[in-house]
């Protein structure tokens, strides 16, 4: 398993980062764990062949996490019709929402190539190759909306992604949420101190810990500051950088 950082910026991109956006990628095909701007120009630009592509998961409905997947489906519906995959979104509504997005831009048909789910807590998805399984956050509740992270596994390799977590990080997963050890714990690190951070990242089971969505990016250096404080090996990914599991 692959793990491809296409976009690891928070709510607002900035020089050479993207919204966020996380390719899992293996033998069988690839699967994105959030689909913020542009994910489909970052896809294309790598080369990817976009027929491997074969799940999304949305982890919640803010425009940074989700908003390129207007573009991926409405490209999927005219241009690239070697594409066919499923969508997984927080709630019935994001589907309305999504749908409505794609129709009001584009004046066609949208594909049925492209499937979209709701997602409820617990095992989400198994194709044989991977499984996700979804742990509700409280990054949403204040709308209310819901809000997930997620477990990705593959074999004995595990992915967690936190996705946006809520706010004082009482929310922050023990590790019996992903099953007590991950290759990789990919966290936010943009709507609390890194201060409050650190004492949650002390008690996370990894071989590492990669912050990414960092907002305000001095937190990058008492991150880097403190790192002997994590048991985990700690990792700052960078748009592009691609990881091999296990690390």
């Amino acid at each position: 398993m692959k793990v491809i950082f296409l976009g690891t910026s928070h709510g607002v991109p900035m020089p050479g980062r993207h919204y966020q956006s996380i390719l899992i990628e293996t033998e069988k095909g690839g699967y994105l764990i959030d689909a913020g701007a542009p994910v489909m120009e970052l896809l294309i630009n790598r080369g990817y062949d976009l027929s491997r592509l074969k799940s999304v998961f949305v982890t919640h409905m803010h425009t940074d996490h989700s908003i390129g997947l207007v573009n991926t489906v409405i490209l999927a519906s005219w241009y690239y019709k070697m594409m066919a995959y499923d969508v997984y979104l927080p709630e019935e509504l994001a589907i309305k929402e999504i749908k409505t997005a794609c129709c009001s831009i584009f004046h066609g048909a949208l594909t049925d190539r492209v499937a979209f789910h709701t997602v409820d807590e617990g095992l989400v998805f198994d194709d044989g190759n991977i499984r996700v399984t979804a742990v509700p956050n409280d990054h949403m509740l204040k709308y209310p909306r819901k809000s997930f992270s997620y477990l990705i596994e593959q074999g004995d390799e595990r992915v967690y992604v936190t996705g946006d977590l809520g706010h004082p990080l009482t929310d922050f997963p023990a590790p019996e949420a992903y099953k007590g050890h991950v290759n990789a714990f990919i966290c936010e690190c943009a709507h609390f101190s890194a201060e409050k951070l650190l004492p949650k990242l002390a008690t996370v089971k990894a071989d590492a810990v990669m912050p990414i969505h960092v907002f305000p990016l001095d937190k990058y250096d008492t991150l880097a500051a403190h790192a002997g404080e994590i048991p985990a090996k700690l990792i700052f990914p960078n748009d592009g950088d691609e990881f091999t599991l296990p690390l």
